[in-house]
């Protein structure tokens, strides 16, 4: 329950970082006909976690977009603030409340964007170097092939970390959007609500 209100209030991840995985030896075997097939099955991965990285960080550029509304809900809180005074005595209590919701949408846009950005912020993706890629004086092929398997492997492993990372900032994002949007449709009831007041 109060794992529930927080987030309401300020979502948050929770639980400790997981750390960057350590390098691994996932390759051992030099038969040929096997690290034939480990070849396809590493580029493919390659592939997928490219992939991955290209559309979480487009996922995350695309909520930049609350930027506008978040600036078009300030405007409106403080149109409410600065008019409070000049209205009706029975509808003040309906307008004070519309305040508060406005606020607490631009709290959790705001939110959002937080996360939106430190998703975004450049964390350091493993590159292998030239020495690394290249076979070593007197290595043989199954060697070379093995040692450089097992290179790309643990960088695709260290580059899933990554992506991981910014996939958590962005779920909190979603959740802290999901906040503002209940709570403008609070802020529809309570305006239907302030209308019937001064129609009736």
């Amino acid at each position: 329950m109060l794992n529930w209100i927080t987030e309401r209030i300020w979502p948050r991840l929770t639980g400790p970082e997981p750390s960057c995985p350590k390098p691994k030896c996932f390759i051992r075997d030099n038969n040929q006909v096997a690290l034939s097939e480990v070849a396809q099955i590493v580029s493919h991965r390659l592939e997928q976690s490219k992939q991955r990285q290209k559309t979480v960080e487009t996922k995350l550029i695309s909520l930049f977009t609350l930027t506008s509304v978040l600036s078009v809900v300030i405007t409106a809180a403080l149109t409410a603030v600065a008019t409070i005074g000049t209205i009706d005595e029975e509808i003040k209590i309906y307008i004070f409340g519309s305040a508060l919701l406005i606020g607490y949408i631009a709290i959790q846009i705001a939110r959002a964007l937080w996360c939106t950005i430190s998703g975004l912020t450049r964390r350091k993706y493993t590159q292998l170097s030239s020495s690394q890629i290249t076979p070593k004086c007197g290595e043989i092929q199954q060697n070379y092939q093995i040692r450089l398997y097992n290179l790309v492997l643990n960088q695709i492993s260290q580059h899933d970390w990554v992506v991981d990372r910014n996939v958590e900032e962005m779920a909190v994002a979603h959740v802290a959007i999901k906040n503002a949007i209940l709570a403008t449709y609070v802020l529809i009831l309570l305006t239907l609500l302030i209308l019937l007041v001064r129609i009736f």
